[in-house]
C-alpha cells in the first residue's frame, strides 16, 4: 500500500519540479540569504549606478556583447531592478536555473525513466556542479537564461517529434537561437539537437 502510493508519487509529472523545489531550497536557502556578488558582478553595479536609467545600461553593453544581443536585456533589467542587492539577483538565478532543470527533466523522463531523470537533476542542482552558474549571481545570470531558452528549444523538439506539428519545430529553432544569442555557452548542447 505504501509501496504503491509512493511510486505513484514518484510518476507523477509533479513530482520533479516539487522535489527539485524542495532540495534547491534546502541547497540555496543559506545562499538565498546570506550570498554576495564576485568581482564578475561588480560590472553590473557599476552601471546602474551610472543613473542612466535601463536603455543607458543596455546600451553600456555593446560593444562588447554585440554578439550576444539578448544578454544585455536581462543585465539591464536586473541592474535595474536589484541594484546593489544581490538577493534579487540569486533568486532570479536560481528561478531560470530550476526553470531549466525541470524542463529538460520532463523531457528526459520521456526518454530515461524517472530515476536516470531524478539522478541527473539531483546532480545538476547540487553546488558542485551548478557553482560557475550559481555563485555569480550577477554576470552569471545569461548563463541560466541561455540554458533556459536551450531547454525550451529541447521541449519544443521533443514535442515536435511527438505531434509533428511546425509550430513547434519552427519553436525550437527560435528558442535555439535565443540561447546562442544570450550566451553562447550552450553551443555543445545541440549536438542534441
Amino acid at each position: 500500500m505504501i509501496r504503491t502510493a509512493f511510486v505513484k508519487i514518484f510518476n507523477s509529472q509533479f513530482f520533479l519540479p516539487i522535489f527539485l523545489g524542495v532540495v534547491l531550497l534546502f541547497l540555496y536557502l543559506p545562499y538565498i540569504l546570506h550570498g554576495g556578488f564576485i568581482i564578475d558582478d561588480w560590472s553590473l553595479m557599476i552601471k546602474e549606478h551610472t543613473d542612466g536609467g535601463f536603455i543607458f545600461a543596455f546600451k553600456s553593453w555593446f560593444p562588447f556583447f554585440a554578439y550576444r544581443p539578448i544578454a544585455p536585456l536581462f543585465l539591464a533589467a536586473t541592474a535595474e531592478t536589484f541594484g546593489i542587492y544581490p538577493m534579487g539577483y540569486i533568486i532570479t538565478t536560481l528561478v531560470f536555473w530550476t526553470g531549466a532543470l525541470t524542463i529538460i527533466g520532463s523531457v528526459f523522463r520521456h526518454y530515461f525513466g524517472n530515476i536516470f531523470t531524478l539522478v541527473f537533476t539531483l546532480l545538476a542542482a547540487t553546488p558542485i556542479i551548478a557553482s560557475a552558474v550559481i555563485f555569480s549571481p550577477g554576470m552569471q545570470l545569461v548563463a541560466t537564461v541561455s540554458y533556459f531558452f536551450f531547454s525550451l528549444s529541447l521541449l519544443c523538439l521533443h514535442k515536435f517529434l511527438r505531434t509533428e506539428n511546425k509550430k513547434y519545430y519552427v519553436s525550437t529553432y527560435f528558442f535555439a537561437l535565443c540561447a546562442l544569442l544570450t550566451y553562447e555557452i550552450v553551443l555543445p548542447f545541440f549536438v542534441v539537437l
